[in-house]
């Protein structure tokens, strides 16, 4: 384990009981980011919330293949549009560099990225967790993790976004640490 994780599971047990619980419970954090990815992969990857093979991962070959064909593997309608428009945002070269990214703060990527149709604010945060490996990210807006802070804190119905950032702000800097913890957390 990283000495990073390492701090940021010290950061969450020293917040309250709770939190002290759920990381214990979970056991060490194994999140796995993936920053060699290129910015349409990740992106992909994350508007499709599951594996894709090698030759899927090309922006060419998805460029090439229409969004019916895409639809017919499987992809929601949705979906397969945002692929499509991913793919040709990095063959136009109009997605940032891993450079450019890099030296972005989190309200630069969410604004730079969300411009291209189809990605919204949680795809850009799952991108920033699993590819980017930014360690203060909550995607507040993420049906499980508002369902597991609903039965975790015992909230009476699934909290708002603001409510959720409230529950969730002191394990700043160690957001995303914090998310992951929740997504494994055994569900009620």
């Amino acid at each position: 384990m990283s000495p990073t994780y390492k701090n940021a599971e010290s950061h969450l047990r020293n917040i309250n009981s709770t939190w002290s619980k759920i990381v214990n419970t979970v056991g060490p954090c194994t999140l796995h980011p993936h920053p060699e990815r290129q910015p349409y992969e990740g992106l992909i990857r994350a508007i499709t919330s599951q594996k894709l093979s090698a030759a899927a991962t090309e922006a060419i070959e998805i460029v090439q293949t229409d969004v019916e064909s895409l639809h017919s593997c499987g992809f929601s309608k949705l979906k397969a549009d945002a692929v499509h428009n991913i793919a040709n945002a990095a063959l136009n070269k109009d997605l940032p560099s891993n450079d450019e990214i890099n030296k972005m703060s989190k309200e630069d990527l969410l604004e730079a990225l969300s411009k291209h149709k189809s990605v919204k604010r949680w795809t850009i945060e799952m991108y920033m967790i699993f590819t980017l490996g930014r360690l203060d990210v909550m995607p507040a807006d993420d049906a499980t993790l508002r369902s597991q802070i609903t039965h975790i804190f015992h909230l009476e119905g699934k909290p708002s976004i603001e409510e959720l950032e409230k529950v969730t702000s002191p394990t700043a800097p160690y957001q995303t640490i914090a998310a992951w913890y929740l997504w494994h957390y055994p569900k009620h």
